[in-house]
């Protein structure tokens, strides 16, 4: 019999004690094994590397998990044996994807930015550790493979399908705004009846929002660009694609040059400030023109749907009134795009 395979029934054997015996009892045999191992092939415990940020470059999808085994610690790499088998014959060919295509990370081995990628949690652990930042979650493969999968894998991969082109933006029920999800919730302002077109503004740089955060103009201006340029995709209801377009997207100017490019470096300037439909928008603001299918037109003129939300995440940096750039307001006649 190979090293390899050798180890790997000893791996598996350990894991089977750690299951059936006594905790006492498990450690005794665990401490023997290691040691008549002796380092020479055989079962060593490769020191985990949990207290170092992995790299999330290039990966759409990371699966997260509280924390690696017995078993993972040993062979250096999570999701293995049983567990492993399961993950790519039943996740993974739901998602249609392969091991190589995503990443498998302990919550300690996540950076803090991610980013647009994916964060699918991996149990009660992961998703508790994970929060808001988890995009969905997932029973860990050991549930699945002790209590069988009831479908829920496969609705949640379809919907992490959807998820790797759907952006953030949302067509949301105003009566139905989540309160603490870091989602941004803004009114429909216009309506072009003609073309089933609304507008509305989806981020305003001189506005604090719900949660009482100020977002900067480069900011704003980034995450516009970064919509446009990747995804162009409107949800319905945070769960599934909207039967809708968008048609215009824009920024709305600034005075002059320097003072655009004196608020992109948050030192002092001038902005414009205008009425926009119902809404008051300034320099800098986000606003976005969507053509709307049938339903969703009726929809809108039912009051069902009336605002746009953007969900993501950032982070919070206290600011002092006195560490914010001054800005003198212009009241301008017309924000509107030619």
């Amino acid at each position: 019999m190979s090293k390899e395979k050798s180890r790997d029934y000893l791996e598996q054997a350990l894991t089977l004690a750690k299951q059936q015996l006594p905790g006492w009892a498990w450690a005794m045999i665990h401490q023997a094994a290691r040691g008549y191992a002796g380092g020479k092939g055989g079962l060593v415990k490769k020191a985990p590397e949990q207290s170092k940020a992995k790299s999330i470059d290039g990966l759409e999808v990371v699966f997260v998990v509280s924390e690696s085994n017995e078993l993972e610690a040993a062979r250096g790499k999570l999701l293995v044996g049983a567990d492993g088998v399961t993950f790519n014959d039943v996740y993974l060919k739901a998602l249609d994807l392969s091991r190589s295509d995503v990443g498998v990370f302990t919550l300690d081995e996540l950076p803090q930015s991610v980013g647009n990628t994916t964060l699918v949690a991996l149990g009660k652990g992961a998703k508790a550790g994970l929060g808001d930042r988890a995009t969905v979650s997932m029973p860990h493969p050991t549930a699945i493979r002790k209590l069988g999968d009831s479908g829920e894998v496969a609705r949640k991969a379809k919907a992490i399908r959807n998820l790797l082109t759907k952006p953030p933006l949302q067509c949301q029920d105003a009566d139905k705004r989540p309160e603490s999800n870091g989602a941004l919730t803004v009114e429909i302002a216009k309506a072009d009846d003609e073309k089933r077109i609304v507008y509305g503004v989806v981020l305003d740089p001189y506005k604090v929002d719900a949660h009482g955060d100020l977002i900067p103009p480069a900011e704003v201006e980034k995450t516009a660009h970064g919509w446009m340029a990747k995804s162009r995709i409107v949800g319905l209801q945070h769960s599934e694609m909207a039967n809708a377009v968008p048609v215009e997207s824009w920024l709305v100017p600034y005075p002059s040059k320097e003072d655009y490019k004196a608020a992109m470096a948050g030192k002092p300037h001038k902005a414009n400030k205008a009425a926009f439909g119902s809404d008051v928008v300034h320099s800098g603001t986000w606003i976005l023109g969507t053509r709307l299918g049938k339903e969703e037109w009726a929809a809108v003129k039912s009051g069902e749907l009336n605002a746009y939300s953007i969900g993501g995440f950032g982070k919070r940096s206290e600011l002092a009134a006195s560490d914010a750039p001054q800005v003198e307001f212009i009241e301008a006649e017309n924000v509107e795009k030619n």
